[in-house]
């Protein structure tokens, strides 16, 4: 196993949850993350996300940079840096950036996923999809 990859075990979920700010998801060089549905869950949970520009949750507008989250280039490591450094030493911001990215995300549910998804179905196909 190599030397930068810990094994820690179980931690409650409540508390790995709460103690740190999330990140979205790290694009690679070969993948990058259309829209990963863990920065919503973190929204849902007050918490500030860390999104690179790549991802669809920034690109898309529901991360905003020093709205509800900080949004970094993509590949941008010192940014990268930068933005947990910002969420670790100012509590008062990350509770800011928590607090209206609950309010953010809230519209963000299934019904209106599965809503706005069928609305694409029938704008493509020309049919009305009943539900």
């Amino acid at each position: 196993m190599p030397d930068d990859i810990s094994i820690i075990g179980f931690h409650d979920l409540e508390f790995s949850a709460c103690a740190a700010p999330s990140l979205s998801s790290i694009a690679t060089r070969r993948f990058l993350e259309p829209w990963g549905l863990v920065a919503n869950e973190a929204m849902n949970q007050r918490l500030p996300v860390i999104a690179t520009d790549a991802v669809g949750a920034a690109a898309g507008g529901l991360v905003r940079h020093e709205r509800n989250g900080l949004v970094v280039r993509a590949g941008d490591h010192e940014a990268l840096a930068a933005a947990l450094r910002t969420l670790h030493d100012d509590p008062a911001l990350r509770a800011e950036l928590g607090a209206n990215a609950a309010r953010d995300v809230a519209a963000y549910t299934h019904v209106a996923w599965a809503d706005a998804f069928a609305d694409a179905l029938c704008s493509a196909t020309g049919q009305v999809i009943a539900c």
